[in-house]
């Protein structure tokens, strides 16, 4: 592998683990702000609680502010669980749609990726002739480039793909 390949498939790794870094910062910081929220209204809620069991008298009445304030923590610890799926679930689309969009757009680090898996798949594998199947964006791609293909992976691993129609 050339010294110019090597540089652009650290860059494009860099790139990624940068910008993985840059969505689990963001993420990492708006779960902060959430789950503080969610403390406050945690301790809100606890307060009202104490509130309503001051006014309580007689054991009949503890017994209504143990279920206050049971159901004060529990409704706090589900508010906190849902605004962590909430944040989670905005992060999985967010970095879903930020693949589609590589993936559709063909820009060439989508290409490279997706010539870099195949060449890092058969060697894992091991052998010399290769079926890679794909969906048919990328089997497109894949059969125009074929040429270039087999022979990097000739050179690299001295093995040669051909295209599957199913993935």
């Amino acid at each position: 592998m050339s010294t110019n390949s090597m540089d652009l498939e650290a860059k494009l790794i860099e790139n990624v683990v940068d910008k993985r870094e840059s969505l689990l910062s963001q993420a990492k910081e708006k779960a902060e702000r959430v789950i503080k929220s969610a403390k406050e209204e945690v301790k809100s809620i606890n307060a009202e609680s104490e509130k309503q069991i001051l006014s309580l008298v007689g054991s009949e009445l503890r017994a209504v502010n143990d279920r206050i304030v049971g159901s004060a923590e529990l409704e706090g610890r589900k508010m906190l669980m849902q605004a962590r799926q909430e944040l989670l679930s905005k992060v999985f689309e967010e970095a879903e749609r930020r693949l589609e969009v590589m993936a559709e757009g063909m820009g060439s680090d989508y290409t490279d990726i997706l010539v870099k898996m195949i060449s890092e798949s058969a060697s894992a594998i091991g052998g010399e002739e290769f079926i890679v199947a794909a969906n048919e964006r990328d089997l497109a791609y894949l059969k125009k480039s074929l040429r270039t293909i087999n022979r990097d992976l000739k050179k690299a691993l001295g093995g040669t793909i051909k295209l599957g129609e199913e993935p």
